[in-house]
């Protein structure tokens, strides 16, 4: 059996989504897997953060095997479908994949075919597949609420639309973007959690060196820092809390600047392996969002919860609606103040309630999600 993924995010990225961990279970269970993420294009030569598009064109000449069963393809693109050109110029996106080299529907026919088993796609960058490729099941994936992030880019907005209701199926991330999609799209969308993969914490990791140097308690927060992610709170929680470390992993190229406050410790992007021994030896997990962000925070559910959970760690979060449909053994804070307080109240965690953590997340494996997607169609 063979599976096309499609995704936004290039799959060697330290930031795994969703689809991601849906291709390694697809994988596991005997699949051949293809992924295919947003393009490179020579124009990012001229950016001033060059590593990541020097480590994704490895894979812009074809498929490479990362993983066993596996394969990853980042199409190479004179234009590329960025957000800011799609806006203006509509007919991009529908027609950047004929200025790719090599030409990405010869390299995707050359390595699954005309079919495939499977189609799954969280991106509204291609909608064109379906001249290369036709799957016998094709799943629309709806991570995030598009509107959130492009509200004015109509034409990513109708690619949305059409793919919706073009798929055989689809599955959202949370519940607030199920009903989103049955009252705005009409969809019978069914929903999907996100999850975790539990066993990557089961082995004990050494403390790492950051954390050797301070006696303090530990926040951590391991994720993408883009627009929801709240500096101002932050920079509030660590003032408030001089007595504390907090600790950032993920890339900050998109912060808009870097609070310079002494126990606020930014550590830059780090694969999943080595993100294990900060979050086995944290006090606790933060995620400190913002909600005046186009509504888009309120349909997240986010990985990193039940990564946290998973390790047994309390978890201090804002408080926004998706989470109280959740309903995780996690403290939810309404005002800055109420964060201070329950990250004191963190501290009282007792061996109980680590076990009820684990046990929560332990119902939300990748194993039973995937399991649950195939058992859909």
């Amino acid at each position: 059996m063979k599976a096309l993924i499609i995704t936004s995010e290039y799959y060697g990225s330290a930031n795994k989504i969703g689809s991601h961990h849906l291709a390694r279970q697809f994988a596991k269970r005997g699949m051949e897997v293809f992924v295919v993420s947003f393009p490179i294009s020579p124009v990012y030569l001229f950016s001033p953060n060059k590593t990541q598009y020097l480590h994704r064109k490895k894979f812009s000449n074809g498929f490479v095997e990362v993983e066993n069963n596996i394969q990853v393809f980042v199409p190479n693109a004179i234009i590329p479908p960025i957000p800011e050109i799609v806006r203006y110029l509509p007919f991009v996106l529908h027609h950047w994949y004929r200025l790719t080299f090599p030409n990405i529907g010869k390299t995707i026919h050359e390595a699954i075919g005309s079919s495939a088993e499977i189609i799954l796609s969280d991106s509204v960058f291609f909608p064109f597949i379906p001249k290369f490729i036709e799957p016998k099941a094709f799943i629309f994936r709806v991570p995030d609420f598009l509107s959130g992030f492009w509200a004015s880019n109509k034409a990513l907005l109708e690619s949305e639309s059409r793919l919706l209701h073009n798929a055989d199926l689809v599955v959202t991330s949370s519940r607030l973007l199920q009903l989103d999609l049955s009252q705005t799209q009409q969809i019978d969308a069914k929903f999907l959690s996100n999850g975790v993969e539990s066993s990557r914490f089961e082995k004990e990791m050494d403390i790492p060196e950051e954390y050797i140097k301070s006696k303090k308690p530990k926040a951590i927060y391991i994720g993408a820092l883009k627009i929801w992610f709240d500096l101002e709170l932050l920079t509030y929680l660590a003032e408030a809390k001089p007595e504390w470390d907090f600790y950032i992993i993920g890339d900050q190229d998109n912060l808009a600047y870097l609070p310079k406050v002494a126990n606020i410790y930014f550590l830059g992007e780090k694969s999943q392996a080595e993100c294990v021994p900060y979050l086995q030896h944290a006090t606790t997990g933060i995620i400190p969002f913002q909600l005046d962000t186009n509504d888009l925070v309120n349909h997240i559910n986010p990985i990193k919860l039940y990564e946290y959970l998973a390790v047994g760690i309390p978890v201090v979060s804002t408080h926004w609606k998706e989470l109280e449909l959740i309903d995780a053994p996690i403290f939810l804070a309404d005002s800055p103040e109420s964060f201070v307080s329950m990250l004191e109240d963190s501290l009282s965690s007792s061996p109980q309630d680590r076990d009820q953590r684990k046990l929560f997340a332990d119902k939300f494996t990748w194993d039973s999600i995937a399991s649950s997607l195939l058992e859909m169609l």
